[in-house]
C-alpha cells in the first residue's frame, strides 16, 4: 500500500495527528496558535478532528494551543462542538463548553441546515451530551433549523424511530 505526498503531509500536520488520537506527536507539533489553529484541504481545524474522535486529551492540548472552539468548517460551517456532539464524545463537549466562557454562544452557533450542536445530538440520540448541551444552554432547545425542527424533533422516537434510548453509543 502506498500513499500520495499528500497523504503523507496530512497524516504528519496536526489535522492528521488529531484525526488520529496521537496526543504526543500533536502537542510537538502544535508549538504556536498557528499551527493550531491550521486548516487542511477541506477547511477543518484540527480541533474539528480532535472533536469528531473523541480525542479529549487532543482537544486539551489544541485549546492550550490557541486553537478556536467556534472555529467553522468551510462546507457546512459546522463547529467542534458540531463535530463532537454529532458522536456523543460528552468528554470533548466538556471541554469545549469549558474554553467558551459559559458555552452558550457556542451551543446557539448554527451550521448551515440552521442546526445547532444540540440538534446534532438529538438526531443520534445521545441523550447524555443532549443533557449537557441542555445544561449549559436552554435556548438551545428553541432554537429551530432551516427545516423547522427543534432539536427534541431530531429524536429517532420523534421521526418514528421508537422509543430513545439512555445509551452511551
Amino acid at each position: 500500500m502506498s500513499q500520495s505526498l499528500e497523504e503523507v503531509d496530512f497524516d504528519r500536520s496536526p489535522c492528521g495527528l488529531a484525526q488520529r488520537g496521537l496526543a504526543e506527536r500533536l502537542a510537538a507539533a502544535v508549538s504556536s496558535r498557528e499551527r493550531a489553529c491550521e486548516r487542511d484541504s477541506a477547511g477543518y481545524a484540527p480541533l474539528h478532528y480532535a472533536a469528531r474522535g473523541g480525542h479529549e486529551a487532543c482537544v486539551r492540548i489544541l485549546l492550550a494551543a490557541g486553537a478556536d472552539p467556534g472555529a467553522r468548517t468551510r462546507a457546512g460551517a459546522a463547529t467542534p462542538l458540531h463535530r463532537a456532539a454529532w458522536v456523543g464524545a460528552l468528554g470533548c463537549v466538556n471541554l469545549l463548553l469549558e474554553s467558551a466562557a459559559g458555552g452558550s454562544a457556542l451551543c446557539l452557533a448554527v451550521d448551515d441546515e440552521g442546526m445547532t450542536a444540540l440538534h446534532k445530538a438529538c438526531q443520534n440520540n445521545h441523550l447524555h451530551v443532549a443533557a449537557r448541551l441542555e445544561q449549559a444552554c436552554a435556548e438551545a432547545a428553541e432554537v429551530v433549523d432551516a427545516r423547522g425542527r427543534t432539536p427534541r424533533d431530531m429524536l429517532p422516537a420523534a421521526r418514528g424511530g421508537g422509543a430513545p434510548s439512555e445509551g452511551h453509543e
